[in-house]
Order: structure tokens, then C-alpha cells, then sequence
């Protein structure tokens, strides 16, 4: 139903159409939309001003009429309770956005601090497996350590005498250096430097420390010259020694220059010139 200018002073909303509405100074709202409707008839008295008064302003000139009939005042007040419902409801949609940030911030401390628990409790596992492995290591060492103690403190070792031998291999092979071979004679007295029948056999010093106290007593080097300390056994003579040492009965002289003056007895030792 449309309504014009004249009508709207007593019984109509220009807001909501809402008829019935007395329309006065004395009325402050509309009691369906709560439009503030005081500023309405101040406008219809200056409507009818404007037209008794100046006849040549256009007639189209309806201030309130034209304007209340348009759709601005809806959409002005639309935007307004828009903008008053966005407003009001800001502050919950701003609440909810930080309560979900703060919500994700929580959950992500969350999960770092699982992620680090977890990292403390592989390194403690880690720890461990390492401390167990150390002391399996430690372990074996020691068994190996035992193991070559107990090799090691043997006093001995017995070897079969081989067609391709010879002293000072054998020495280099047991004792790392073929120098030591004078030893093998000392140790193992029926031994002939130059005449060993295979099969034969020989006791092997194993003991480092007793090596090194047959090497520093038994044999002597002067210069280029090296001497073996030999101990006198029973039935030897200059000449059986010349032949075990050099391979002939020939070579007794060299026992006599290199121990003149010494008594040729059993237990006592003498000089021998070592061939090589």
C-alpha cells in the first residue's frame, strides 16, 4: 500500500510501514522497528514551509516524501544493523579466532613437547646400547688379554726340525729376528749348525723376558763380530766343536785363539766365533 506525504503525520512508519503509528513530536520510536521517528515530522512542517512560501521551487522538491519513498533509509538502516550485528558479533568471531589460534599454539607445544620426550628417551637408549656395547668391547678385550697372557706365559713350544730349515729361520719365525739363533744351540745342545736330521726336535723359549736374558748373556758383538757365549758340555773338544759350529774338525784353532789361557772344563763357558 503506498502512502503519501499528507497521510504520514498521524498513523504511518515511514521506516516499516507500519500503520497505526502515531507520528508527533511526543512519539520518540516505532514500536515495531525502534526507529528513532522524532526527526519525521520536523520534516513534514518544512515540506509544507517550503511549498507555501516559495511556489517557484520545483514540485519534484518533496524533501521527506521523495526520500522516505526511496529504498536508501532500508538499506542505510540494513547496513546499520549489519555493520551493529558484525560489531557486536566481531567481538565473539575475534574471541573464537583467538581461542583457536591459542588452541593450535597449545596443541603444537604439545606436540614438540612429545617429540622432545621421545628424542630424550631414544638418547637414553642410545646411551644405554652404547654403555652395554663398551662393556661387551671391554669384555672381549679382556678375554682376549687373558687368552694371550695365558700364550704368552707358555713356557715353551716344541717344533719338528724340517729338511728346509734352518736355525736362523726357525729363530726368525718364533722370536722375529734370525740373529737370536746361537740360542737354539744353547737351548737345544745336540743341535749342529751346518748337520740337523729332519725330525729332530727342538724346544722353543717362548717367554719374552727369559729370551731377553739369553740374548743379552749368550751373545757378544765387537764390532762386526759377533761371539756366542757357549757353556761346555760333557764329551765336547775344540774339534767337535769346530765341526757342530763351522761343518769341519779344521776350524779348532779359531777356539784357541779366542780363548787362550781358558780352561777347556764342563760348565765353564768359552768364546765361540759365530760363522754368521
Amino acid at each position: 500500500m503506498q502512502q503519501t506525504s499528507e497521510n504520514l503525520g498521524t498513523n504511518y512508519c515511514p521506516v516499516c510501514e507500519k500503520m497505526g503509528v502515531d507520528i508527533s513530536p511526543e512519539t520518540s520510536s516505532c514500536p515495531q522497528c525502534e526507529s528513532d521517528l522524532r526527526v519525521y515530522p520536523l520534516l513534514n512542517t518544512l515540506e509544507k514551509e517550503l511549498k507555501g512560501s516559495s511556489p517557484s521551487y520545483p514540485s519534484e522538491l518533496k524533501l521527506y516524501h521523495d526520500y522516505s519513498r526511496s529504498p536508501f533509509p532500508k538499506f542505510f538502516l540494513l547496513t546499520v544493523l549489519l555493520l551493529s550485528s558484525l560489531i557486536g558479533g566481531g567481538g565473539t568471531l575475534v574471541y573464537l579466532m583467538l581461542s583457536k589460534d591459542a588452541s593450535s599454539k597449545l596443541t603444537i607445544q604439545r606436540e614438540q613437547n612429545d617429540l622432545l620426550g621421545q628424542l630424550v628417551k631414544m638418547q637414553k637408549r642410545l646411551s644405554l646400547i652404547e654403555n652395554n656395547q663398551k662393556s661387551q668391547n671391554a669384555e672381549l678385550l679382556s678375554q682376549f688379554t687373558s687368552l694371550n697372557e695365558k700364550v704368552l706365559e707358555k713356557e715353551s713350544v716344541s717344533h719338528s726340525f724340517q729338511a728346509k730349515d734352518t736355525l736362523w729361520e726357525i729363530a726368525k719365525y718364533y722370536w722375529r729376528d734370525g740373529r737370536l739363533y746361537p740360542l737354539l744351540l744353547e737351548l737345544n745342545p745336540h743341535l749342529n749348525l751346518h748337520r740337523t736330521i729332519p725330525g729332530t726336535m727342538l724346544q722353543i723359549e717362548m717367554r719374552p723376558s727369559v729370551i731377553q736374558k739369553l740374548a743379552a748373556m749368550m751373545i757378544i758383538t765387537k764390532g762386526k763380530r759377533r761371539f756366542m757365549n757357549y757353556l761346555i758340555q760333557e764329551g765336547d773338544t775344540f774339534q767337535s766343536l769346530a765341526t757342530r759350529f763351522y761343518g769341519t774338525s779344521n776350524q779348532a784353532s779359531r777356539f784357541t785363539g779366542a780363548n787362550l789361557g781358558m780352561a777347556f772344563i764342563p760348565g765353564e763357558r768359552i768364546v765361540v766365533p759365530l760363522p754368521y
